[in-house]
């Protein structure tokens, strides 16, 4: 009886390991299945940041406007280097403007240096009278001159001041070049506060940018 008994567990636990095993593998196919059958989804390619842009794949940086740098900031007795650099690119426009600033001229008394409009370099057409004004004040032994810088009605007062300094420095230093010592000039400026002409006329304006010489 014993002998049946356990004949008959060993039975019973033949078939349930055999079912397990079954299961274990049904289960196991139903997952390789499921992995089979499901699509694995690629990442879509990122084609929005380029849309707009211009070839090569990048968007340009704006600079800056490349604006007029010549009396554009404040300074007393030195410029910088966008002043500069500024400056010597208008000195070779003016090349073709006013001529090559060769000519030979003399003068009987002191006279006013002229400048374009929101410019404080020595145009060429007055090269000839800093050379004039440099050879009249060895002859005549003039031991100081004042150099009064002004500008025209446009600006405001603060601009017109500095533009104005700007401009008497300018012809302190053409005159420092012909052999003039430096510390032989003061400078100051009016702005636009001493006119010589007032009338509303560009022919008037023009008169008014200018550096005075008066001698001390």
């Amino acid at each position: 009886m014993q002998y049946l008994k356990l004949s008959g567990v060993l039975l019973v636990l033949f078939f349930a390991i055999g079912c397990g095993s079954k299961t274990v593998d049904s289960s196991q196919d139903t997952s390789k299945k499921t992995t089979e059958q499901t699509p694995i989804e690629e990442p879509m390619e990122e084609t929005t940041v380029a849309q707009n842009d211009p070839e090569g794949g990048f968007m340009p940086v704006p600079g800056p406007d490349g604006g007029d740098l010549a009396g554009s900031s404040y300074g007393d007795d030195s410029n910088t280097d966008g002043d500069s650099l500024a400056n010597k690119q208008d000195d070779i426009d003016e090349d073709s403007r006013h001529g090559d600033g060769d000519e030979m001229i003399t003068v009987d008394s002191l006279h006013a240096i002229y400048f374009d409009f929101d410019k404080y370099y020595i145009r060429n057409d007055m090269k000839p009278y800093i050379r004039a004004d440099a050879e009249y004040i060895k002859k005549q032994d003039i031991k100081a001159v004042v150099l009064q810088g002004n500008t025209d009605e446009f600006g405001t007062d603060e601009y017109n001041f500095a533009l104005g300094q700007k401009r008497a420095l300018s012809v302190r230093d053409a005159l420092v070049l012909q052999g003039l010592p430096k510390n032989m000039f003061s400078t100051v400026s009016f702005g636009a506060s001493k006119p010589v002409c007032k009338e509303k006329t560009s022919e008037c304006y023009a008169q008014n940018r200018r550096t005075d010489l008066v001698e001390k």
